[in-house]
This record gives C-alpha cells, sequence and structure tokens, in this order.
C-alpha cells in the first residue's frame, strides 16, 4: 500500500504524476499494489471547509456561493475571460440541490466543478439538473429525501465526467452525456415511485446496474433496457429470488450488452431456474462466470 498524505502549496492533487509512480514501483518488481492519497489535501479544500463551517444554516445567497466556487475553481484549467461566467453558471446549477443542511454543500460544489471541464459541459450540467430538479424533487418532498434526490444527482454527473473512475476515462460529448443522464432519470423516476417498504436493496441493484451499463457501453438503449427487464420480473413475490436475478444480471452487464435475446433468455430461462433453486444457479453469482450466461449454459444468452 502506497500512502500520499500532505498538503499542496498549489495545485490540486489530480496534478501529482502517480503514473510515473506507478511506473517506478513495478520497475522495482512490485506484482500488485494499492496507491491511497484519501489524506491529502491542498490549501483551496481547507479553505472552502473553514469559510462553509462559518456560514449559518439557510443563509448562504448566491454571492457567498460565487465566492466559494470562485475560490474552489481558481486553480482549475478554466480559461480566464470564461471565469465569471463559468462561476454564475456553476452557481446557478447548484442552487436547487442544496437544502437546508450546508454539510452537504461542498461535497455538491466539488462534483459539479470537477466535472465540468468546460464552459460547455458546465452549462449541459446545468441544464440535467435543472431537469431532475424539475421531474424528480417536487416541493413536498422531506429534508431527508431531498438531500439524497439532490446526491443522487450529483453522483450522476460524476459518473458521467469520470471523475469518479481511475483511470479517468475519455471525455464524454454533450450528446452522449445529455442522453444517458435522461435514461438514468427514468430509471430514478421508477425506483423514487416504488414503496418506502420496498426492499432497498433490490432497487439498489437495479439503479446501479442500469447506471453501469449505460455508462460502459454508452448506449442509454442498455439502461432503459435493464428497466424494463426489472419491470417484466417485478411481480416476482419472493424477494430473495428477484436479488439473485438483479445480482446475475448486474455480473452479466459488467462485460456483456443486454440484447434482447438475453432479456429473453432471462425471463424464460434463468428466472424459472432460479425459482426451483437450480444448484448450478449459483455458479452465475460469481464474477468470473459471467460466460456461462453468454455461451448459454444456463440459457441467458
Amino acid at each position: 500500500m502506497i500512502r500520499i498524505r500532505g498538503e499542496l502549496e498549489e495545485g490540486k492533487t489530480s496534478d501529482i504524476k502517480t503514473q510515473q509512480i506507478d511506473e517506478l514501483i513495478k520497475k522495482q518488481g512490485a506484482y500488485c499494489f494499492l496507491r491511497n492519497t484519501n489524506a491529502l489535501k491542498t490549501k483551496i479544500t481547507e479553505l472552502v471547509n473553514a469559510q462553509l463551517n462559518r456560514l449559518p444554516l439557510q443563509k448562504i445567497n448566491k454571492e457567498q456561493m460565487r465566492v466559494l466556487v470562485n475560490q474552489i475553481v481558481s486553480y482549475e484549467k478554466v480559461l480566464p475571460q470564461e471565469l465569471n461566467k463559468y462561476i454564475e453558471i456553476v452557481v446557478d446549477a447548484s442552487k436547487p440541490l442544496l437544502g437546508k443542511n450546508h454539510l452537504y454543500l461542498h461535497h455538491k460544489l466539488y462534483n459539479i466543478i470537477h466535472s465540468s471541464e468546460s464552459l460547455d459541459t458546465a452549462k449541459t450540467y446545468k441544464t440535467l439538473i435543472s431537469s431532475w430538479k424539475n421531474t424528480l424533487m417536487p416541493d413536498n418532498l422531506t429534508d431527508d429525501v431531498f438531500e439524497q434526490r439532490a446526491n443522487d444527482c450529483v453522483e450522476l454527473i460524476a459518473e458521467l465526467s469520470g471523475l469518479k473512475r481511475f483511470p479517468r476515462p475519455e471525455k464524454r460529448s454533450n450528446e452522449e452525456i445529455q442522453s444517458l443522464f435522461h435514461s438514468f432519470m427514468k430509471i430514478y423516476q421508477y425506483a423514487y415511485s416504488l414503496p418506502e417498504t420496498y426492499d432497498q436493496n433490490i432497487i439498489h441493484l437495479l439503479t446501479s446496474t442500469a447506471v453501469n451499463t449505460g455508462l460502459n457501453f454508452k448506449d442509454p438503449v442498455y439502461t432503459e433496457r435493464v428497466l424494463e427487464l426489472f419491470k417484466s420480473v417485478s411481480a416476482v413475490s419472493d424477494t430473495d429470488t428477484l436479488r439473485i436475478l438483479m445480482d446475475n444480471i448486474r455480473h452479466y452487464v459488467r462485460i456483456h450488452k443486454l440484447e434482447k435475446q438475453a432479456v429473453e433468455g432471462v425471463q424464460k430461462k434463468l428466472l424459472p431456474a432460479i425459482q426451483k433453486k437450480d444448484s448450478a444457479v449459483e455458479i452465475l453469482q460469481k464474477q468470473t462466470n459471467s460466460w456461462g450466461m453468454r455461451q448459454d449454459d444456463f440459457g441467458i444468452a
């Protein structure tokens, strides 16, 4: 385990040439290693946190937001002539997601700002956040539900930007970002409509599986196909059966596209096998065995 800790005098943590460090370690004969930068901080992070701690709850106005955003983006790769416009866009994008608890503020701002690598993407995220707020965050939500849905929105933006993945993937086009985000909204709209008593583990399997397959294959069709598949089997009363089914699908779509033939295989072959408690199905839950579904050993594809 390589632990990098301390406080940077200037710049940001991503400026560190971690790839060169990795190559050096490999040259020393390391077969496998992990890198941890959780204890690495920047002066700007400490400055923003200190500023947040001084702000009273429910009294964060637009000017204070502008100052905070300016502090965070002051070291970002934004063209100087675009900086003020960029700040205003990020402020406007963030405001609909800010609830009563200011402890969430830095998290939201940080992810939105670091996801928006240009003025154009900042504008795109502003539009998408507004759409999310108007569609999925009515005024009558409780504070806890409001915060959860705001966080879901920001997490999706961070995923679309590649901010949460290492190494960071190739930048997506604004068109791809918009189409994927709208398909994710359909997933979450359905998830939010389920009864509060519905099994939360199954809901998480649904949303994470649908989002990840869209991200991996860069096509909203596969996200929406997961939703269609789930709806077709959601009448299954036994939650264990449904959980096992969704877990198998989760493993499958990590490697393979969920084509129509695969959907039919799930409905007509895999689901009955799980309901009959076929012992052979257990092997599919091992991450290394997605080939079993692909090659028709168990009838999925």
